[in-house]
């Protein structure tokens, strides 16, 4: 969750912030590069911060609980914090674009957050949930990772195919934004 928000907040506040003033855009617009490379590079460039937000979260978790997470488990724990870290930056990335005002803004990057801590079992268990949208549920990228980072640092029973699930949100996200942000740089 810190990943992913961290990514969402960066990569909004950047776009959003330099949205007001026009200087990005008209650089971007100026520039050689493809609107593809610069939504990689946005997306990208949060990544480090997140996954060292989150390893330094889990050091400290980790010596407050007194018990030390198996090895692998913490290295494979570090690439779904880096995918968490990316979905967050796609998400981020679509709300600056669509960003109009700052407090609207900011409100609904706030229900968003809340909104998938609760939908994602990251607080609340999916089994709390009506059985009709346990499946929905389910499927959201947020809960993947989640029930995957649980099965990889606690040893609880998962499904590697559900990696499929954030990877191709992630894929399928960018390709979105590079459309959105193509839309958006040319005005």
């Amino acid at each position: 969750m810190i990943a992913f928000s961290g990514g969402l907040l960066s990569v909004f506040n950047d776009l959003f912030t330099n949205r007001e003033s026009g200087r990005f855009y008209g650089s971007v617009y100026a520039s050689p590069v493809s609107a593809s490379s610069v939504v990689t590079s946005l997306m990208v460039s949060v990544a480090p911060e997140g996954v060292v937000r989150s390893v330094l979260a889990m050091a400290i978790l980790q010596f407050l609980l007194g018990y030390v997470y198996p090895f692998g488990g913490q290295v494979l724990m570090v690439s779904l914090i880096f995918l968490a870290a990316i979905i967050g930056a796609c998400a981020g990335l679509t709300l600056g674009i669509f960003a109009k005002d700052a407090i609207a803004s900011q409100l609904t990057v706030l229900l968003l957050l809340i909104g998938l801590g609760f939908c994602s079992a990251w607080f609340v268990p999916l089994e709390v949930f009506p059985e009709s949208i346990q499946q929905l549920l389910a499927a959201l990228p947020t809960s993947a990772l989640g029930e995957l980072s649980r099965g990889v640092l606690i040893g609880t029973p998962y499904s590697a195919a559900l990696l499929l699930i954030p990877l191709g949100t992630a894929v399928a996200w960018t390709v979105v934004n590079v459309f959105l942000f193509t839309r958006i740089s040319t005005e």
